[in-house]
């Protein structure tokens, strides 16, 4: 079984998920993004540990918007109050990003943290982490991962983004510009390039297909790029992103316009679309 990120690897977590039985017993798997780890009300069974991506924690209560609770990042834990409270889980979880996830049985765990004192320390430390960084956020944080996708036929994004990551270089901050040659990579080298970058910009032209709905999956703010001189297409819509995460994620609209024109006009019918 492949290691936990960001976890040493002489620390109690590594040390659990080294022992055999929790090798024997825990799963791996992947969930893309928008989809839910769990809801609200499901029993707390499993503890489970963030591989690559992101998860975020979100509340739904009637008559009230969604309310954002927090991120959980690789090498960190989810589920695990509601596991040692031994009740059902308070909110829903849901990938923020195509992520990976390990998943250790509730009577496993527990077996593990009365033979070694320090597993349940460590994820105590963990708890408290999180909640302080909750408390001090509040909310989803800055963007810092952003998507390009056409609609209709707005020409080659590639040198408008590219533009776009020089600018933001200019300023000092580390950025990088990335398309469909991603296609085909694993999950855990989008977490890589989230981790080394200040700002990550994906882009997907007409051609790509399912890379345009990878894009939409993977970042904290999508835009969809049209031409404003023309008439906006007609039946053309992108995947919805599951909910809760599309009350969350931002969406905006570029129309680009040509470089002769003394104003922009055509705005109206993209914004009625």
């Amino acid at each position: 079984m492949a290691k936990l990120p960001e976890i040493p690897e002489d620390s109690a977590l590594a040390r659990l998920f080294g022992q055999e039985r929790a090798q024997g017993e825990a799963a791996w798997f992947s969930l893309p993004g928008g989809q839910t780890l769990y809801s609200a009300g499901d029993p707390a069974d499993t503890l489970f540990f963030l591989r690559t991506g992101r998860l975020g924690a979100f509340r739904r209560e009637e008559g009230h918007e969604t309310q954002f609770l927090g991120v959980i990042r690789p090498g960190e834990p989810a589920g695990e109050m509601s596991l040692i409270a031994g009740a059902p889980h308070s909110a829903d979880v849901v990938a923020l990003r195509d992520s990976e996830i390990f998943a250790l049985p509730r009577d496993v765990f527990f077996d593990a943290a009365e033979a070694d004192a320090s597993v349940m320390t460590e994820l105590a430390r963990l708890m408290i982490l999180r909640t302080r960084q909750a408390t001090k956020q509040g909310t989803m944080g800055e963007p810092s991962v952003f998507g390009f996708v056409p609609l209709g036929q707005p020409g080659a994004l590639r040198p408008l983004v590219e533009r776009l990551g020089l600018e933001i270089g200019r300023l000092g901050y580390s950025v990088t510009v990335i398309g469909a040659e991603a296609q085909t990579a694993p999950t855990e080298w989008f977490s890589d390039v989230e981790r080394t970058h200040d700002f990550v910009l994906y882009l997907a032209e007409n051609a790509d297909g399912g890379w345009r709905h990878a894009v939409s999956r993977q970042v904290d703010r999508l835009f969809r790029v049209g031409r404003g001189d023309r008439k906006p297409p007609r039946g053309e819509a992108e995947a919805p992103t599951p909910s809760p995460l599309q009350a969350q994620q931002l969406v905006d609209l570029i129309l680009l316009q040509p470089s002769d024109i003394a104003r922009p006009s055509g705005s109206q019918a993209w914004a009625l679309r």
